[in-house]
Order: C-alpha cells, then sequence, then structure tokens
C-alpha cells in the first residue's frame, strides 16, 4: 500500500521538502537501480529488507533508516518473509551539514516520531511546507547528535578490530568472522574500517603480518620460512610474494639490505 503525500513547490533556498510518504510493501517489492538528484531517508517502521549503495549492502530492519544521496545508484529490495514497511522524506539541502548525512544506514528508534509527525501531515492543508520542513530541521538536529555518537562508537569497533588482529594475527583470520565478533555486517565493518583507518581490514592484517615478519627475521635471526608460520602464513610461496610486494625484495635478500 502507497500513500505518498503532495507538497507545493514553495520556495525555500536552505532546505526544500520536495517529497514524502508511507508505504507497506509487498513481499520482495524492489526499486532500482535508480538515482535522483536529491537526499532520500526512509525510516523503516516495522519489518526488514536490503539497501545497496556505492559503499555497500545493508540489512535494514526496524528503529533504522537508509540514506540515499544525491545522484548515487541505489537499490533495495523488501525481505522475502518479513517485507518492511516504512515512511520517507525527499529534499534539496544547501546547508553545510552534508557531513551528517554521510552514512548509508543508522540505527535511530527515537527519531521515528519525527517520521510519523512527517508522513501524517497529510491533516494539514495550509502551511504544511512550513509544517515539513520545521520537521526536516529537526531531523537534521538528531542526526548531528546521532553522527557524533556513532562516531566514537565506530571508533571503539577499529579500536577492538585492531587490537584482536595484534592479538590473533598468527592465527586464521578472516575478515567475515571478524566483524561477526563485532556484531557487524561484513561490508558495513569493511567500509567503516577503511574510512577511519585509510586502508581495508584485510590490507590492514597482510600489512601487520609482514611487518611482524621482518621484525623476526631482522631483530630475531628467524629464517623466513619460520617467520611465515609465525605470522600466520602456510604458503612460503605466496608470502614470499607478498613480503616482496610490500618490502621490494624477497624476504631471502632483506635482512642482507637491512643490516648492511
Amino acid at each position: 500500500m502507497l500513500n505518498e503525500i503532495l507538497l507545493r513547490d514553495y520556495p525555500f533556498n536552505d532546505l526544500k521538502p520536495l517529497i514524502c510518504g508511507e508505504e507497506t510493501c509487498q513481499t520482495g517489492h524492489a526499486y532500482g537501480p535508480a538515482t535522483r538528484p536529491y537526499y532520500l531517508i526512509h525510516y523503516v517502521l516495522s519489518g526488514t529488507g536490503t539497501f545497496k549503495s556505492p559503499r555497500g549492502t545493508y540489512q535494514v530492519s526496524s528503529g533504522e533508516l537508509f540514506i540515499i544521496h544525491p545522484f548515487e545508484i541505489t537499490y533495495y529490495q523488501a525481505d522475502f518473509k518479513k517485507p518492511w514497511h516504512y515512511c520517507w522524506i525527499g529534499f534539496e539541502m544547501h546547508l553545510p551539514a552534508h557531513f551528517y548525512l554521510e552514512d548509508d544506514v543508522l540505527s535511530a528508534p527515537h527519531l521515528e516520531h519525527i517520521f510519523r509527525d512527517i508522513k501524517n501531515c497529510e491533516t494539514i492543508d495550509a502551511g504544511r511546507e512550513f509544517y515539513v520542513c520545521s520537521k526536516l530541521y529537526e531531523l537534521l538536529v538528531q542526526l548531528t547528535l546521532v553522527h557524533t555518537q556513532n562516531k566514537d562508537s565506530s571508533k571503539s569497533y577499529i579500536d577492538k578490530a585492531k587490537n584482536y588482529i595484534m592479538a590473533n594475527y598468527m592465527k586464521p583470520i578472516t575478515i567475515e568472522g571478524l566483524a561477526q565478533k563485532l556484531g557487524l555486517e561484513r561490508s558495513y565493518f569493511s567500509n567503516l574500517f577503511k574510512k577511519q583507518v585509510g586502508q581495508s581490514p584485510q590490507a590492514y592484517l597482510v600489512d601487520f603480518r609482514l611487518t611482524k615478519a621482518a621484525e623476526l627475521i631482522t631483530l630475531h635471526g628467524y629464517k623466513p620460512s619460520e617467520a611465515a608460520l609465525c605470522v600466520g602464513y602456510n604458503d612460503l610461496f605466496n608470502f614470499s610474494k607478498m613480503f616482496k610486494k610490500k618490502f621490494g625484495m624477497p624476504p631471502t635478500d632483506y635482512k642482507k639490505y637491512i643490516t648492511k
């Protein structure tokens, strides 16, 4: 069931609501791939679904919202067992607040009342656009707070991930498994890690292992084959190839180069 609420083209300059509405989706209902020239935020009231952006694929459930950014190709689909019921608001923005809309998905159950107010604006005729615009400003205030809290939370996740790698680099580690330990979806974790650290978690793990191997070879006199095993590489050929890629020479030559 689709309920799209019409708004007049009122000449707001900084923040301009364009569309809003509500939909209880059918099983597997999908939209996209598509792009739009404005921001579009969906808040999930119940059920679940999948949202795909250029940065990853996310499972989104009740109490969460997903943000579609201008001119980005996105795709979203309702779950086949528990299809979502969501409401949305689309708007143009000419404010220095894009930083607080940069996330794809946010957990924000405390914002439900704002979206319910927006979707109930159809009961207002005179001044509807001013009412929706006021709710948009209220939403931006709350998203600023959520973003700040999530930034601190994100740092905590990354610190835990780096500490886990430091303590377990010699063991088999998968990024999928590490994400599960943190309670995160893999693509979300990978995007978060790269955003915070500047490289993917897999690249970070490889660099960490190779750096430790170099220390074992140069500082502790390990043979390359011994160092490889100690940092989690069972395949000596692959270890040598990765080592050369990072340091510009095979591990057999590295100690001579460092100590000469």
